[in-house]
């Protein structure tokens, strides 16, 4: 499995889920410059925990300077995934 969700990335194996930050090389100066790669991943043992790990960076990435505005962006996240993964989520 390899799933693109947003600007992360989803990939499975025999062992475990992992979830990865899609990001373009900016650096000029790099061989990967203009290039998207994976960054920042982290690894799951089953599919709940690695998108709730979504729903989390997310959650993290929010600008709410209130609660009201964090609760909307929490319900706003939610839904997307839930419009990906139906009742997983």
């Amino acid at each position: 499995m390899n799933i693109k969700i947003g600007k992360y990335r989803l990939i499975s194996s025999a062992k475990d889920f992992t979830i990865s930050e899609t990001k373009v090389g900016s650096d000029e100066t790099k061989k990967n410059f203009g290039e998207e790669f994976d960054a920042d991943k982290t690894y799951h043992p089953n599919l709940a925990s690695a998108l709730e790990n979504v729903l989390n960076r997310k959650i993290k990435e929010s600008e709410a300077t209130t609660l009201k505005e964090l609760l909307s962006d929490v319900t706003a996240a939610r839904a997307e995934l839930r419009e990906i993964w139906g009742g997983l989520v």
